[in-house]
C-alpha cells in the first residue's frame, strides 16, 4: 500500500478485510500505529505473508499480540521495528509455520535476544520448526565477536530447516561448528550449552555427523570453502573471496550442488587462472559473476563461457588488463582497425538458451586498450548476444569499444536476437542516436532504455527518442542523464 493524498488511517482500516492473504504496510509506516496492528490481529487472521517493516510506532508488547493472533504465517518481515526478544519468542511458538523473516535494522534485538526465536527456556523445546530464511543484519550494539559466534552457532544447531542466515558472521559460525568449538556452560541464562545443543542434533542425524541445511554463504575465503562445504553439503549460493595466489585443486566433488557463484578476485588472477574450475562446475550453474578478474588474452573469458552453457545470469566486471596501447591508439579513427582485425577472429558459436540477464563492464580506465583487445572482446560480445534469445535484460558499461557495430551485427537480418529484450542500459558506453533507433525499430519487448553519460548522445538526440516514443506509441521509458 503507497501513501498518499488518498490512503488515511480510516481508509487502511476499512482495507483491513478477512480474505487479506498478502499484506504489505512498509510504504505507509506513519499510518500503522497500536490500533491499526489489533485491527490486523483481529481481522486478517488468514494472513500467510505480513510486511510491517519501518512501522515503529507499533509497541512491542501490541507486536506480540500481533503475532499471536497470526498462527498461519509463511513470511514475516519485522525489519526497523520495535521487535524485542518477546516478540522473538512469540513468533518462535506461534508461527509454526514460518518460513521467512526478516529483522533486520531493529535497534532493540541483540544477538541474544535471537536465541528466543530457536528456543523455549520454559520447556526446553525448540522453537520455529519450519524456518528457512532468518535475515538478521544490522542488530543493537557491539557485542564481542566470540559471543556473536556462539549466539550464531546456537541459532544454526537449533533452527533445523534453516538454508539462509543472513548476518556478517556466519561464515565464523559455520567453521565454529567445523573445528567442534562448543562449550560445555550455557549460551546464555536459562538456554543450554552449545555441547548439549549438538548432542542433541546429533542424536538426529543417525550417525551422518554434524551437517546443516544451509543452502547459501557469502564472503566465503577460499580456505575456509573445505569447512564450509563439509558442515553445509548442500551449499548451492556461495560468493568466494579469492585473495593472493588462489588455488583451486583439482576435486571439485565436494561443489556439486552449487549453482550460484560469485567471485570476487582480490589478487591478480586471471580468468584463464578460472578454466578448470569452469570445466568441472560450468555445466551446473545457473548464475555466475566475476569481478577483478584479469582478462590478458581476451578470447579466455569466451573459452570460460562455453563451459557455462547453462546460465541464466552473467555479471562480470573485469579491471583493464596490465597492458595497454601506446598513446594514440585509443581514437575514434581505430574504429576500421577493430573491425578489420575482428573479421580474423570467429570465435566458436556457444549457445545460451536460458541466458536472461547479462551485465558486462570492461573498463579502460588504466589506457586506451590493445586494438587486437577490443576486436577480440567485442567479436565475443556479439556472439553472445546473437546466441542469447531468451535475453530480457542487458546492461553494458564501460565498454572501450563502439557499440554502434556490435548492434548492427547482432540485429542484422535475417537474425532474430534481443527478441524478448526488456530493459538495456548502456552506461559510459560509445553509442550513437542511430543506434537508439536501431533498437527502437527492431523487434523487441524494450519498456526500459537507460543510456547515461553516454559521449555520443546529445539532449536533440534525447528528445528526439522520447518524441518517436510519443509518436509511435511505445510503453517506454528512457532515461539519458
Amino acid at each position: 500500500m503507497e501513501e498518499g493524498n488518498r490512503l488515511n488511517r480510516p481508509v487502511l482500516r476499512f482495507l483491513l478485510v478477512p480474505q487479506l492473504t498478502v499484506l504489505s504496510l512498509n510504504m505507509c509506516p506513519r499510518l500503522v500505529i497500536k490500533a491499526v496492528a489489533d485491527i490486523i490481529a483481529v481481522r486478517c487472521k488468514n494472513l500467510s505473508s505480513l510486511d510491517i517493516r519501518g512501522c515503529c510506532r507499533i509497541p512491542a508488547d501490541s507486536l506480540v499480540d500481533l503475532v499471536k493472533a497470526l498462527p498461519s504465517l509463511a513470511q514475516l518481515n519485522l525489519s526497523d521495528t520495535q521487535c524485542n526478544a518477546q516478540v522473538l519468542a512469540a513468533v518462535g511458538s506461534h508461527c509454526r509455520q514460518l518460513l521467512e523473516l526478516d529483522v533486520v535494522d531493529c535497534s532493540r534485538l541483540s544477538p541474544e535476544c535471537l536465541l528466543h526465536l530457536a528456543y523455549d527456556p520454559a520447556t526446553g523445546s525448540l522453537r520455529s520448526p519450519a524456518l528457512k530464511v532468518l535475515r538478521a543484519r544490522y542488530l543493537m550494539g557491539r557485542p564481542l565477536l566470540q559471543c556473536m559466534v556462539q549466539h550464531l552457532v546456537f541459532l544454526l544447531l537449533a533452527l533445523r530447516s534453516l538454508t539462509i542466515l543472513d548476518h556478517p558472521f556466519v561464515l565464523e559460525a559455520v567453521c565454529a561448528i567445523y573445528r567442534r568449538q562448543f562449550d560445555n556452560v550455557p549460551v546464555a541464562p536459562e538456554f543450554p550449552s552449545l555441547e548439549e545443543l549438538a548432542r542433541r542434533r546429533m542424536s538426529t542425524h543417525n550417525g551422518h555427523g554434524l551437517t546443516l541445511t544451509l543452502t547459501e554463504l557469502d564472503d566465503v575465503a577460499l580456505s575456509c570453502l573445505p569447512a564450509a562445504l563439509a558442515v553445509c553439503p548442500h551449499l548451492a549460493d556461495v560468493t568466494l573471496i579469492l585473495e593472493g595466489n588462489p588455488g583451486f585443486g583439482q576435486d571439485f566433488a565436494p561443489w556439486r550442488h552449487i549453482s550460484c557463484l560469485t567471485l570476487d578476485n582480490d589478487s591478480q588472477c586471471d580468468v584463464a587462472d578460472l578454466l578448470p574450475m569452469a570445466a568441472a562446475l560450468g555445466p551446473q550453474l545457473h548464475s555466475l559473476s566475476l569481478s577483478g578478474f584479469l582478462c590478458e588474452d581476451a578470447s579466455s573469458f569466451w573459452t570460460f563461457l562455453g563451459h557455462c552453457l547453462n546460465l541464466r545470469k552473467l555479471v562480470a566486471n573485469l579491471p583493464p588488463p596490465a597492458v595497454c596501447a601506446p598513446d594514440g591508439d585509443d581514437d575514434d579513427d581505430d574504429e576500421e582497425m577493430i573491425e578489420d582485425l575482428e573479421e580474423n577472429f570467429s570465435p566458436v558459436p556457444h549457445q545460451f538458451p536460458h541466458l536472461r540477464y547479462i551485465f558486462l563492464m570492461y573498463p579502460d580506465s588504466e589506457g586506451p586498450l590493445p586494438s587486437q583487445h577490443k576486436a577480440v572482446f567485442r567479436a565475443c560480445l556479439v556472439s553472445l548476444l546473437r546466441h542469447s534469445p531468451q535475453l530480457e535484460s542487458l546492461l553494458l558499461a564501460c565498454l572501450p569499444f563502439s557499440l554502434d557495430s556490435v548492434f548492427e551485427q547482432v540485429l542484422e537480418p535475417p537474425a532474430t536476437a534481443l527478441t524478448h529484450l526488456q530493459k538495456l542500459s548502456l552506461m559510459e558506453t560509445r553509442v550513437s542516436g542511430s543506434t537508439i533507433h536501431l533498437l527502437l525499430s527492431s523487434e523487441n519487448q524494450l519498456s526500459f532504455i537507460d543510456v547515461p553519460a553516454c559521449s555520443r548522445i546529445f539532449r536533440a538526440d534525447y528528445d528526439e527518442f522520447l518524441r518517436r516514443v510519443r509518436s509511435e506509441g511505445f510503453d517506454m521509458e528512457i532515461s539519458w542523464e
